[in-house]
């Protein structure tokens, strides 16, 4: 698996918005079905010159996707053992959990 950071660096700032709405959409429409991009929306990711910039880094990094991709896999059994707590990829109520059942009393 490779990524082409060559492309993603020709798109335009619009395309750049537009892709990442699609990946993440911040809006439902009445059925629960992610709603297409409103022109404010696009320009609130568009005026944002730094987050644009990190936007655009995130759209070819492999370590990002791999995140997005392990996420809503992963939700449904943090839901199942109870974890509330997820930060970058790692679970930290099943790490706390682990730890007391091992005796460890503090993690640092």
């Amino acid at each position: 698996m490779g990524t082409r950071p060559d492309v993603v660096n020709s798109w335009s700032d619009e395309e750049v918005a537009l892709h990442w709405w699609r990946l993440f959409r911040q809006r439902r429409d009445g059925n629960g079905a992610a709603a297409e991009a409103l022109e404010s929306e696009l320009n609130a990711i568009r005026n944002d010159a730094s987050g644009l910039k990190e936007k655009r880094k995130r759209l070819f990094d492999i370590s990002w996707f791999m995140r997005c991709l392990a996420e809503p896999i992963a939700r449904p059994g943090n839901i199942e053992d109870k974890v509330s707590l997820w930060v970058g990829g790692t679970s930290f109520g099943t790490l706390f959990a682990d730890a007391e059942t091992h005796g460890v009393s503090e993690v640092r």
